[in-house]
């Protein structure tokens, strides 16, 4: 692909190339995966019940972070 490697992608190219990675499936792939370790997060979060205060901090922070707009 043309695109590959291209450094000054115009914004149509740039959405072409978006077009092309949900296409292949990549999206999906990525947010498997991202699915995958945010339940490792949970399950590690669940050894420091100890700890509320910190376990909270570090759940919301995994939750915001797994939901953000990328």
């Amino acid at each position: 692909n043309q695109l590959y490697g291209k450094s000054d992608l115009t914004l149509d190219e740039l959405s072409e190339l978006q077009q092309l990675l949900k296409d292949a499936g990549i999206y999906d792939r990525v947010e498997a995966r991202l699915q995958e370790y945010v339940g490792q997060a949970r399950q590690q979060l669940k050894q420091l019940a100890a700890f509320p205060a910190v376990t909270t901090l570090l759940s919301e922070t995994v939750e915001f972070l797994a939901r953000r707009e990328r």
